[in-house]
């Protein structure tokens, strides 16, 4: 009987014990379960956050996800063979050295291999840019804005319209990694240019051929652009690549590598350091070519920008530019015909189960239905004015860019301007450039008019032209004018004084 009564209460306590537990463990998992749904799901608003898990990271055993996984990152893996090959012996970044004409659009790589576990910190990628016309290093964010974007997906920096103050150095960080930078030189059109034809064509100057420099060790040639957009489409419109004359050493073999002494200098001091000292001296005459100084400029400059280096860019020294083979060379602009097929309507269409057109909208001609995205927004369209003197010669540049390289196309008024048909009826007067300029030899007052500049067929940017004639003998003197009006306000402001004093003794009486 005494055993029975023991092993109850045993039973009992066990029960009890156990339900004990059992109740603190469920307070425990509830208050974890509350902290993690507080951390996954936060209510704001009214809408629910959750954290973005991607499925390729975790593919489970969907051999297709798996695929996908494996795929990502062998490209990762590949990404950082090739970064290291390009490394060299001295397993450092090497800079390259981009040049650009005023106008036209660059794009530069951010070559930092994001690996598949890391692509949700791809946002943090963010450009630095350092201006060339500033002596002192300020590193400044590169601000992105309607001709300045950063692709999502590769985080390539793509500027189009680039004019001369973006000139200078750029490169990509994510954390503490430093991508491969770049010197950005942009010619504001000082620099000769000649305009050649496809060898296909017959008639014209077609590219020139690469200029062999022995005496030290050099080639000059043009480095080619992609071919721009075509300017019109659906009937024959024209395209436009640009040669930039380029330097690299014929036998790279004695120079592959920059000697110990150059490396171990902090991060593009050695360059840096000859851009400003080109910077510094850049209106001093033209120096006697030196070949020891040459040869010693060449083996140490060419090695740091990968063995390729544009001929007027700022980084190349003077002595190198004089050289005779590479002044006389000139950047090439490269015209040839074209004609596209203009892009179909894309049209959005809402339908329902059997596949009945529930709602439909024209994207392309700017409507759009409210289950979609926001479109990205638009460039806005430049205006501008003009005031030019009669008798001068004028240069019109298209103010705006529609984010595109597609040759401009300029209206008069409401008339669309052929470059041919108005250099004839000219006489040479007013003509198109090769950099799609619209030049006007000798204004007259009846050039006072409305310019316009199309790409695609979509407004860019207009110039409103005044011709002003300046009346002889009347010129405008601001000291005299700030001295003039001293006097008027201090007249009256003793008028109003003695008007006031008077007025006081009026009231007195």
């Amino acid at each position: 009987m005494n055993l029975q009564i023991i092993i109850m209460l045993y039973v009992a306590m066990s029960v009890a014990v156990s339900y004990n537990i059992k109740q603190k463990l469920n307070s425990k998992t509830e208050k974890w379960r509350k902290k993690i749904n507080g951390i996954l799901n936060k209510n704001k608003n009214g809408v629910e956050l959750s954290l973005d898990i991607n499925e390729f990271e975790y593919p489970g055993t969907n051999d297709t996800l798996r695929k996908v996984n494996r795929e990502q990152w062998l490209e990762y893996y590949e990404c950082l063979k090739q970064k290291y090959a390009r490394s060299g012996a001295e397993k450092t970044i090497y800079p390259e050295a981009v040049m650009a004409l005023e106008g036209t659009s660059v794009e530069l790589e951010c070559d930092i291999c994001v690996s598949p576990a890391e692509k949700h910190v791809i946002e943090l990628v963010e450009w630095y840019f350092n201006s060339s016309s500033n002596n002192s290093v300020t590193n400044q964010l590169v601000e992105l804005d309607e001709h300045t974007l950063m692709s999502p997906e590769s985080k390539t920096l793509m500027m189009y319209n680039i004019q001369v103050y973006q000139a200078g150095q750029y490169w990509c960080e994510l954390g503490n990694t430093l991508a491969t930078p770049y010197f950005v030189h942009v010619d504001n059109s000082s620099e000769e240019t000649q305009t050649v034809w496809p060898d296909e064509a017959p008639k014209g100057n077609h590219a020139s051929s690469p200029t062999i420099i022995s005496r030290y060790n050099l080639k000059a040639y043009s480095s080619w652009t992609e071919w721009t957009e075509c300017s019109v489409c659906n009937k024959v419109g024209k395209r436009i690549r640009y040669g930039y004359c380029t330097i690299s050493l014929l036998d790279n073999s004695t120079h592959k590598h920059v000697t110990d002494e150059r490396v171990s200098k902090s991060k593009f001091e050695l360059v840096n350091s000859k851009c400003n000292k080109r910077e510094t001296n850049e209106d001093t005459t033209e120096e006697e070519e030196d070949p020891k100084k040459i040869s010693d400029l060449v083996a140490t400059i060419l090695p740091v920008f990968k063995n390729k280096i544009p001929c007027r860019s700022k980084q190349t020294p003077k002595l190198i530019q004089n050289i005779k083979e590479i002044k006389n060379r000139k950047t090439e602009i490269m015209v040839g015909f074209c004609k596209v097929k203009c892009k179909e309507n894309i049209i959005f269409e809402v339908r329902d189960k059997a596949g009945n057109v529930l709602e439909s909208a024209n994207n392309s001609a700017g409507i759009y239905s409210m289950l979609q995205d926001p479109p990205d927004a638009q460039p806005t369209v430049t205006r501008v004015t003009f005031y030019k003197k009669h008798g001068t010669k004028t240069t019109l540049k298209c103010p705006g860019n529609m984010n595109t390289d597609a040759p401009v196309v300029w209206q008069i008024g409401n008339k669309v301007v052929n470059p041919k048909l108005i250099a004839e009826q000219s006489r040479g007067r007013i003509y198109v450039n090769m950099k799609n300029q619209l030049v006007i030899i000798e204004l007259l007052f009846i050039d006072a008019n409305i310019y316009s500049c199309w790409q695609n067929e979509e407004l860019a940017g207009t110039i409103r032209l005044e011709v002003t004639d300046e009346i002889e003998g009347i010129k405008f003197n601001h000291h005299v004018f700030m001295f003039g009006a001293i006097i008027i306000i201090t007249v009256l402001l003793y008028v109003f004084w003695k008007a006031f004093k008077g007025r006081k003794r009026i009231t007195k009486h």
